[in-house]
C-alpha cells in the first residue's frame, strides 16, 4: 500500500512539472498599448478661387460649414483610433492622445446632424462612404449645402514619438465638383421657317454619395446616378446660368427640356440628355456651354467633353 501510494505521487510529481515547463513556454500576455503619447493636428481647408465660385453670389462655396469633423489615425501596423469633434471643440484643441508609432491621419468632415463613419481597420477607412443618397435633403437648396459640407484630407505618414513634439498638417479638400451650365438660347431659321426656342426645364444627374477618402479607395461603391435638382418655373428662357454639386464620377450630367414654335411640326417640346464622356473629377469646376438657334443644339465642354443626344 505504501509501494502504491509513493508510486503516485511520483507520478503526479512528474505530471506536475510537465504543466509547469509548457506554461513557462507559452508567451507571457502582453498589456495593451498605452495612449500617452501627444500629437497636435493642424487642419486647413482648400476653398475654391473666384473662378470656381462663379457665378454670383450666394453659392456658400467659400466656406465650410460643416457639423462634425473625424479625425482617424491609422497606423502601419492597422490599428486604428477615431476622435470626432464639433466646431467649437476644434477650436479649442487640436491636440490628441495617441499611440507611439508610424501613424497616417485621414480627417473629414460631416453635414451637421450627420454622424461621422465609424471604421475598426484601415481598409474601413479607405474605403468608407457618405451616408445614403435616401439622407440627402428633399429641398434644392438644403441639398446643395449638405453637399459642400463634405470635405477629407489624407496625411502623410508620421512617427509619433512619446514625450515629443509631435505635429500633423492636413489639407482638406471639397468633395464634391460643380457641375455649372451656361445657356443661349436664341430664334433662328430651319427649312426656310422662323423658329422660336426658349429653355423650359433642367435636370442635374449625379452622385448623392460618394467616398470619404476616394484617393485611398480600393473598393467601388457600386451607386447609381439620380436626379440632384431640377429647375422649370425659375429658369430663364432666352440665356441664363445654373450649377449643381454632385460626388465625382461616371454617367453626371444633365437633362434639359426646350419648348419650339414654328417648324414645319408647329410647336413642339424636344429633350436632350448632355453626359460626361468620362468620370468627372472630385473638387472641380466643369463648365458647359450651351448654345440654340432655332432647332439647332450646340454645347462646349471643360474640361472633360460632353455628348448631347435628343430624345423626342
Amino acid at each position: 500500500m505504501v509501494r502504491k501510494t509513493l508510486k503516485t505521487l511520483i507520478a503526479l510529481a512528474f505530471i506536475a512539472a510537465g504543466m509547469t515547463s509548457c506554461i513557462d513556454d507559452e508567451e507571457p500576455m502582453r498589456a495593451a498599448p498605452a495612449r500617452d503619447a501627444e500629437v497636435r493636428v493642424a487642419v486647413r481647408f482648400v476653398l475654391p478661387s473666384s473662378k470656381a465660385g462663379d457665378p454670383g453670389t450666394g453659392h456658400d462655396e467659400f466656406e465650410a460649414d460643416w457639423g462634425t469633423i473625424a479625425f482617424y489615425f491609422v497606423y502601419d501596423n492597422g490599428q486604428v483610433l477615431t476622435q470626432a469633434m464639433g466646431r467649437e471643440e476644434l477650436a479649442e484643441t487640436n491636440t490628441f492622445l495617441v499611440y507611439e508609432g508610424n501613424v497616417t491621419a485621414y480627417v473629414a468632415t460631416f453635414p451637421e446632424g450627420e454622424e461621422p463613419v465609424q471604421a475598426a481597420s484601415a481598409d474601413e477607412v479607405r474605403n468608407m462612404a457618405t451616408a445614403a443618397s435616401v439622407n440627402l435633403p428633399s429641398n434644392a437648396d438644403e441639398r446643395k449645402r449638405h453637399l459642400l459640407s463634405y470635405f477629407s484630407g489624407i496625411s502623410g505618414q508620421t512617427e509619433v514619438v512619446k514625450e515629443e513634439d509631435n505635429h500633423i498638417d492636413v489639407m482638406l479638400d471639397r468633395l464634391v465638383s460643380k457641375v455649372d451650365l451656361q445657356w443661349d438660347v436664341q430664334p433662328g431659321i430651319d427649312g426656310g421657317a422662323f423658329v422660336s426656342a426658349q429653355m423650359s426645364s433642367i435636370t442635374f444627374v449625379g452622385y448623392g454619395l460618394g467616398h470619404v477618402f476616394p484617393s485611398a479607395a480600393t473598393e467601388p461603391l457600386g451607386a447609381a446616378t439620380m436626379q440632384l435638382a431640377t429647375l422649370d418655373g425659375n429658369v430663364s428662357e432666352r440665356n441664363g446660368r445654373a450649377y449643381f454639386y454632385t460626388f465625382p464620377g461616371e454617367g453626371c450630367g444633365f437633362r434639359f427640356d426646350i419648348a419650339f414654335d414654328g417648324a414645319g411640326d408647329g410647336a413642339m417640346q424636344r429633350s436632350y440628355a448632355a453626359t460626361f464622356d468620362d468620370a468627372i473629377a472630385g473638387d472641380a469646376w466643369h463648365k458647359v456651354n450651351l448654345t440654340v438657334r432655332g432647332t439647332s443644339v450646340n454645347e462646349t465642354s471643360d474640361p472633360v467633353p460632353i455628348t448631347l443626344t435628343p430624345n423626342q
